[in-house]
């Protein structure tokens, strides 16, 4: 074993001692009643025998009931302002390609697009840029000060893991991140957010009203029980799942699922 897989070993070694094997085997028998929802979801991906896009992970947030930011799918301007009207300016673009892994990064995303004019000309942009564009997604542009991740990984000697941490792009920053094996119940999922060092962040904060703590918990129950019931998913990122300076929600702006056994042209 080459000592990046010893450390691995070790890693999760650890991680099963504190995830309370008694809590687990509870974890294990907790009914996921969305069983079908994601095996219809699976089914189509395999169909198509290519890894997830940026708007089929949105719609298995979406059947799996994650609450994510209003969103359409479009693929002409003429589609892309009626969905904007539709969802209320300001919206956001976000690319749609097989090429395009993180958008931020390789220019895939405009943001706080407040009119049509405005519209028109990233669109432009857009189909400038990318060649094997497939479509474009129009998001409701959400506005909130703190994000969270919720991460799942599928290990080859462990199985399932999931993972809690602080979101967009701090989580690269910050490294801030708590992980367990999959799957976790209510109690478990709560423990990963308050055993974050940056944990004060879901509390009320600088002005801000505790955030919605459920909602952290409800995505990281539903993502881990997901792992636990589909091995077909091997990884899967909402990134960032905002919550509201209110308080009142919580809400995925952003995600990825990779499949095992598909083509894997994109990555």
């Amino acid at each position: 074993m080459d000592p990046v897989e010893a450390f691995k070993a070790m890693t999760f070694q650890h991680l099963y001692t504190l995830c309370r094997p008694r809590r687990r085997s509870a974890a294990k028998e907790i009914d996921f009643p969305l069983k079908e929802n994601a095996q219809s979801w699976i089914d189509g991906i395999y169909q198509k025998d290519r890894q997830p896009l940026l708007h089929e992970a949105l719609n298995l947030l979406d059947r799996l009931g994650i609450p994510t930011a209003p969103w359409r799918m479009v693929t002409t301007f003429t589609e892309a302002c009626r969905a904007a009207d539709e969802i209320g300016y300001p919206v956001v673009l976000k690319v749609v390609a097989p090429s395009v892994l993180h958008k931020s990064d390789q220019g895939g995303i405009s943001i706080n697009i407040t009119n049509i004019e405005i519209l028109e000309k990233h669109w432009k942009e857009i189909l400038h840029r990318f060649k094997d564009l497939i479509g474009i997604v129009i998001q409701k542009m959400i506005f909130a000060s703190r994000e969270i991740i919720v991460g799942a990984k599928r290990d080859p000697s462990f199985g399932p893991a999931i993972l809690a941490g602080l979101g967009g792009v701090m989580v690269e920053v910050m490294q801030d991140v708590n992980l367990r094996l999959a799957p976790v119940d209510e109690d478990g999922a709560k423990e990963m957010i308050q055993q974050l060092r940056g944990s004060r962040i879901v509390k009320s904060f600088r002005g801000m009203h505790a955030a919605d703590q459920r909602g952290v918990t409800q995505c990281l129950v539903t993502v881990s029980q997901l792992m636990h019931h589909f091995p077909e998913i091997q990884e899967m990122d909402v990134n960032p799942l905002i919550l509201s300076d209110d308080g009142d929600y919580t809400m995925a702006l952003d995600a990825r699922v990779l499949c095992s056994n598909i083509a894997n042209k994109q990555r």
